[in-house]
């Protein structure tokens, strides 16, 4: 959500409800920072989700995508 004003303070991630279904996931941004996340509502057994790395920050990854565009003549 780019357009919140404080990712670090969100209602969804205190919510008891959240934190009871064990929804509630921390992930390491990479840059040594830890990202508070809620995890997607479905559980699978059979192919359980992984959660590697959160979210990309915004335009974290527009460089690439405009090279790869430019190399495809898009």
């Amino acid at each position: 959500m780019p357009a919140r004003p404080d990712q670090h303070d969100r209602p969804d991630v205190r919510d008891p409800q959240t934190i009871s279904r064990g929804m509630r996931l921390d992930l390491d941004d990479g840059h040594g920072n830890l990202l508070p996340s809620v995890r997607a509502p479905m559980v699978m057994s059979g192919t359980p989700l992984v959660y590697e790395r959160p979210s990309p920050r915004l335009g974290e990854h527009t460089q690439e995508i405009l090279a790869e565009l430019e190399k495809s003549g898009q």
